[in-house]
Parts: structure tokens; sequence; C-alpha cells
């Protein structure tokens, strides 16, 4: 399991515990995390990688998510390294655990 703990702008923090290996927009979803700024929710691919608007900001435990994909480099390229996509990322390996904090709309 991962704790996950979610700083939004609307709202108090949100913390979940998550299976290990889990897809991090997945996740956010299922609990009613507001993940998408407006213009996001009008241009959202839903999850395949290829509209850049799931963006959320990784502020501790980077290392136990998976590394950035490829789509995750063309999009990301020339904003911070602790900026991720949520449909990319993956909360673990299946078989790690830890803590991880991210911020929704950075």
């Amino acid at each position: 399991m991962v704790k996950l703990t979610i700083n939004t702008k609307e709202g108090p923090t949100v913390e979940l515990e998550v299976e290990s290996g889990d897809k991090l927009r997945d996740v956010l979803m299922a609990n009613k995390v507001d993940l998408y700024t407006t213009w996001g929710k009008v241009w959202s691919c839903g999850g395949g990688g290829q509209c850049g608007t799931c963006i959320v900001d990784v502020k501790s435990g980077a290392d136990i998510l998976t590394e950035r994909t490829d789509a995750e480099k063309k999009k990301l390229s020339g904003k911070p390294e602790s900026f991720r996509l949520a449909c990319q990322t993956l909360v673990g390996d299946g078989e790690n655990s830890g803590a991880v904090t991210i911020a929704t709309k950075p």
C-alpha cells in the first residue's frame, strides 16, 4: 500500500491508501479529486497521454512512482522535473510501499 496525500486548490488535503501499481489518474478520478482545470476538462483525452492536461506536481515520494514515459517527456518538455501526467504515472510497482504527496493543477 502507498499513502497518497493530495493537496488541492479547491479544498482540504485528501489522504488515501492506494494499492501499489495503481494508475494515479484512475485513483484521483475514483475518489472524485478535481484533477483538471476548466480548459483541461474541455481538452482532456480521457487518459491517453495525448493532451497533457492532467499535470500534477510531485512534492515528495517521486522515487515510488514509475519513470516518466515518452508521452510525458514530450508533453512536459521544459516543465519542472517534479511535474507528471497522472494518466501516465503508476503509484508504485505493484510491490513497493511508502508515501507520495502531490499537488493538483500546478
